[in-house]
């Protein structure tokens, strides 16, 4: 299939050829600009594409975007669902990669130096890049510990945290009700001593819970983690977990999006679902 790599400014003018003011995941550069400044860009990004052979400009000036991409571009605007996957390792850089779901097409963006790759995939590939993305490790279970805290008081001990002043930032924690290896796994993460995961499943068709977030740390313990609203303020909740919880929600979470995909191909997408929460219960 074929792939296209795109600049983040290139990614949203061609969104905007299709009627979209906006493009999940990728960085606005060019709101703001200038009316001269935009038409410099505007010309820049149209020999660009022209040079990739992504576009094309007849006799008269009239620009044609590749055809291909021109439906992948329109339907990651305007997509039916999507899943988000990022993951910090312990020791390495945050990398994330989002799965557009348009009329049972799934496209993928993955970014890549400063630039976003695009190309089709297949549901087995979405599945698979989540499973074989996320490295489960044997962590000690302990007691089991849960608590919120206020989203400001996260912010500040992760600052303390990324300043060397692990005591105090585990200070902020405990007094909100955290336990120790609670709080060792948290700020482990703080440092990126500990591995992070996030998963978001969206399906903009449902009316009732459309989205399903899951969260983890994995250190000392594996802590899951999710957003809460309490009394008009941003709070983050923290509970020990499990793999086999971890995996069981995601396993809903593509059974959620899994709705969105071919009618006629229902029972393949449930026997793949299935696999799925097999290959998560004996890796």
């Amino acid at each position: 299939m074929s792939e296209y790599v795109l600049t983040a400014d290139e990614v949203l003018y061609l969104a905007a050829s299709k009627g979209a003011d906006s493009f999940y995941g990728v960085r606005d550069n060019l709101t703001g600009l200038s009316e001269q400044d935009l038409r410099v860009k505007v010309l820049e990004m149209e020999d660009s594409l022209n040079r990739k052979g992504y576009m094309q400009s007849d006799f008269d000036g009239n620009s044609f975007v590749d055809e291909e991409l021109g439906k992948m571009i329109g339907g990651c605007g305007d997509c039916d669902g999507m899943v988000c996957f990022e993951w910090e390792i312990l020791g390495e850089p945050q990398e994330g990669c989002l799965y557009f779901i348009k009329d049972k097409h799934i496209y993928e963006m993955m970014p890549r130096q400063e630039k976003y790759v695009f190309r089709e995939i297949s549901w087995e590939a979405l599945t698979d890049a989540v499973q074989k993305g996320i490295r489960w490790k044997e962590v000690n279970e302990g007691e089991e510990n849960r608590f919120s805290i206020k989203q400001k008081e996260l912010e500040k001990a992760a600052k303390l945290a990324g300043r060397g002043a692990e005591d105090k930032a585990k200070e902020l924690m405990a007094e909100a009700g955290a336990g120790e290896e609670t709080a060792d796994t948290i700020v482990a993460g703080m440092q990126n001593k500990a591995d992070f995961y996030s998963v978001f499943f969206v399906n903009n068709r449902m009316e009732e819970d459309p989205a399903l977030s899951v969260q983890f740390l994995q250190g000392k313990k594996l802590i899951a983690m999710a957003y809460e609203e309490q009394n008009d303020e941003d709070y983050v909740s923290f509970y020990t977990s499990s793999q086999d919880k971890q995996k069981a929600l995601l396993a809903k979470g593509f059974e959620k999006i899994s709705a969105l995909m071919e009618k006629g191909t229902d029972a393949d997408i449930s026997s793949v679902v299935k696999e799925a929460e097999i290959k998560m219960e004996f890796e």
